[in-house]
C-alpha cells in the first residue's frame, strides 16, 4: 500500500520583528530577516504564520516583560 506524497512549494517570506519593553514601551530589538517555508497549501501565509507564532512563544518564555511583533513584509515562490 503506498502513500500520496503531497507536493510542497518552497516560499521564501521576509518578515520583520518588533521586540517592545511592555512597561516603557520601549523599542529593544528591530530586525528583519527572511525564511524558507514548504506548503501545500492554496494560502501558504498560514504555514508562515504557525512557524511565527511558534517563534514569538520561544522568545516570550524566556523574555515575558517584553512583547513581540512578527509580522510577513513580502513573500513569493522560491526559485
Amino acid at each position: 500500500m503506498g502513500y500520496l506524497k503531497i507536493q510542497k512549494t518552497p516560499y521564501r517570506f521576509y518578515y520583520a520583528v518588533n521586540v517592545r519593553n511592555i512597561e516603557s514601551d520601549e523599542i529593544i530589538e528591530y530586525f528583519e530577516n527572511s525564511i524558507i517555508v514548504e506548503s501545500s497549501k492554496k494560502n501558504p501565509y498560514e504555514d508562515f504564520w504557525k512557524i511565527a507564532q511558534d517563534m514569538r512563544k520561544k522568545y516570550l518564555k524566556n523574555y515575558p516583560e517584553h512583547s513581540y511583533h512578527i509580522e510577513a513584509l513580502t513573500w513569493g515562490e522560491e526559485e
